[in-house]
């Protein structure tokens, strides 16, 4: 039986019908180039041109977009999500990177310059995208750590694929961490979000994505307050520390700074404006 890329974009199109969801034709298209292994070009250049049914690669089209029709999310579907540039393997075991975390890996880049001869510590690492960002930045010693590890499996398999010498560890925050390690930059994405809001955030989040991932706690702020006290024993003499926030959490986390001392406090800006992460040096 023959087939071509357009009978099979509109039969992903028919099981979707009844779905409310965004991006769904965007969605459609990139499982359908990723299954079949061809270029976004080529997909519309060659669109109406038929070519024999490969049946295990329409089963395993099919499939994908059962999960699609079941909330999966997109980036789970394909084991994939481009940030900095690069393109990572994601399963759910760890949070999706977004690119608003880029602002962050990016303010780190241009602070410290030519001179990358600095130890960074990437905590909460998730799928190691920060840490392999910054390794491929140019970065001399670079060091992840994650309590799960699931995510760690995941990050170290992240490194490999992209040649990126990292050193990881197993550790609940710094409680694991051994006494005599210090680190020139500290950067985390943790979990934000407050436990309440957890059940209204969009259904490919909540159902997916690890809860640990995502709750920080009654007020949204659990593991900032841990960082921030305990950063300082952990940071180079004038090293920063750098966290990504949810928008409303730059004045609690600017106080958690000031409280413990630190000082040269800035606020990171995303790309629409809006409060994204804090800098501050360890004094």
């Amino acid at each position: 039986m023959r087939t071509s890329y357009r009978k099979l974009f509109v039969k992903a199109l028919d099981e979707l019908k009844n779905c409310d969801m965004e991006n769904v034709e965007y969605n459609i298209k990139i499982i359908l180039t990723d299954t079949f292994n061809i270029d976004f070009n080529k997909f519309i250049l060659d669109m109406d041109n038929e070519f024999e049914e490969n049946k295990v690669l329409l089963n395993k089209y099919m499939v994908r977009i059962e999960k699609l029709k079941a909330y999966v999310p997109l980036q789970y579907i394909i084991n994939k999500q481009n940030f900095y540039g690069l393109d990572f393997y994601v399963d759910g075991s760890v949070l999706i990177p977004r690119y608003d975390t880029e602002n962050i890996v990016d303010r780190v880049v241009k602070d410290f310059g030519e001179n990358k001869e600095f130890s960074v510590l990437d905590l909460c690492t998730g799928s190691g995208c920060i840490a392999v960002s910054l390794k491929k930045s140019g970065f001399k010693k670079v060091c992840a750590s994650d309590i799960s590890d699931k995510a760690l499996s995941v990050a170290k398999h992240n490194a490999k694929l992209h040649n990126a010498d990292i050193i990881f560890l197993q550790s609940d925050l710094y409680n694991d961490f051994p006494k005599d390690i210090s680190f020139d930059i500290i950067v985390s994405n943790p979990p934000y979000i407050e436990s309440s809001e957890i059940e209204k955030l969009d259904k490919e989040v909540r159902e997916f994505e690890p809860r640990l991932a995502l709750d920080g706690g009654k007020d949204g702020l659990d593991f900032y307050k841990e960082i921030v006290k305990k950063s300082k024993y952990f940071l180079n003499q004038n090293g920063r520390l750098y966290l990504e926030i949810g928008s409303t959490q730059a004045k609690d986390v600017i106080y958690l700074a000031k409280k413990y001392q630190y000082d040269d406090i800035i606020i990171i800006k995303d790309l629409s404006g809006s409060d994204r992460g804090i800098s501050m040096r360890v004094n």
